[in-house]
């Protein structure tokens, strides 16, 4: 994955942001958003003492492709929302258009929310047209919900509302795999190694911050496509791993999900797996406090985690996701308290 990087406008970059402006003009935008007005401004150096000049209410940023210094984009911030910039949110973005549907929008804002986050904001509100539907997903992928849609000037637009302070847990439920008596080290199947895809298709797009996994080899591989393609390695917890299942007779599921301190010979019981899932998630949400987090893990060890925060969570529950392999399901939380749960997407291999 290409990486990018804000960078403040300067003279120095004079030649590529008249270059970025002009290609706008050729595609037939008649503006450059995100530029702080560039597009109005004949002279380069009248439009950057104006940046300069607005620089103590609003940043103006560029992000620039790491790999080859390209221009790719631009995003402004309001640093705080007066009566008059309430229209129009804090963040303001565009990206040059030979670079569109690449996911580059996407990684942009979650630059830019970085930085806001350093400004101390809390929230940011970012305003779209609700027929761009490109600006909208850009503000959904990295957490923003909508608030609000509201005509103005005869258009209807849309504010979607991003919480600074939210953390996002994208729980992965490993694919398919071979069963086997080496429970840590069992391989997925040909099918679920090609159901893999599912996942990366949803995260692709989504500001992630790190991958976390259950130790054990089938929820690691699970998730491993997507964390290459996000280059980032795959930290694990062996509080995520699965539950220790012990002797198979009938009646023993329903059993356990009645009392979770039942536990048949050889086996653990749910209070054990809930209660060590359920440190780790409290250690991660501390650890990555407004971030977004993927963990692979399994369906008791899942299932276990949602009874703890759902308490009419139970066997029936488990049974309709028993055979979603893969499933990705989010967990919004402020600080420890779940604010929201989002089921993102599943193969059924009953």
């Amino acid at each position: 994955m290409d990486h990018l990087e804000l960078i403040v406008p300067s003279i120095e970059l004079k030649e590529k942001i008249v270059q970025y402006k002009e290609e706008h003009f050729r595609f037939g935008d008649m503006q450059v958003h995100g530029s702080g007005g560039l597009a109005y401004f004949d002279d380069f150096d009248e439009w950057l003492k104006h940046i300069n000049e607005i620089s103590a209410d609003t940043s103006v940023f560029f992000t620039r492709r790491i790999s080859d210094g390209k221009l790719i984009g631009c995003i402004k911030i309001h640093h705080s929302l007066t009566e008059q910039l309430q229209s129009g949110g804090h963040i303001a973005y565009g990206v040059r258009p030979s670079e569109r549907k690449k996911g580059y929008g996407t990684r942009q804002l979650a630059l830019c929310l970085e930085y806001a986050k350093s400004i101390e904001l809390d929230q940011v509100i970012i305003a779209c047209d609700k027929s761009n539907e490109a600006s909208a997903k850009t503000a959904i992928n990295c957490g923003g919900i909508l608030i609000n849609e509201y005509m103005e000037d005869g258009v209807l637009k849309q504010h979607y509302s991003i919480d600074l302070m939210t953390t996002n847990i994208i729980f992965v439920r490993h694919a398919q795999s071979v069963y086997g008596e080496d429970d840590r080290n069992r391989p997925l199947s040909e099918a679920g190694l090609k159901d893999r895809e599912i996942i990366l298709d949803t995260l692709k797009d989504k500001k992630i911050d790190a991958f976390l996994s259950s130790p054990y080899k089938r929820s690691m591989d699970t998730i491993k496509p997507a964390s290459e393609h996000f280059g980032m390695d795959i930290i694990t917890d062996e509080r995520l791993r699965e539950r220790k299942a012990g002797s198979y007779e009938e009646g023993l599921l329903e059993k356990r999900w009645q009392d979770f301190s039942f536990a048949e010979e050889g086996g653990e019981c749910l209070d054990s797996v809930q209660k060590r899932n359920i440190e780790a998630l409290a250690d991660i949400l501390d650890k990555y406090k407004g971030k977004t987090i993927v963990i692979g893990t399994h369906g008791t060890a899942l299932s276990s985690i949602l009874h703890h925060y759902t308490n009419d969570f139970g066997v029936k529950d488990f049974l309709r996701i028993v055979n979603w392999m893969p499933y990705i399901v989010e967990l919004r939380f402020n600080d420890n308290d779940l604010i929201e749960l989002i089921e993102l997407a599943h193969v059924d291999k009953g």
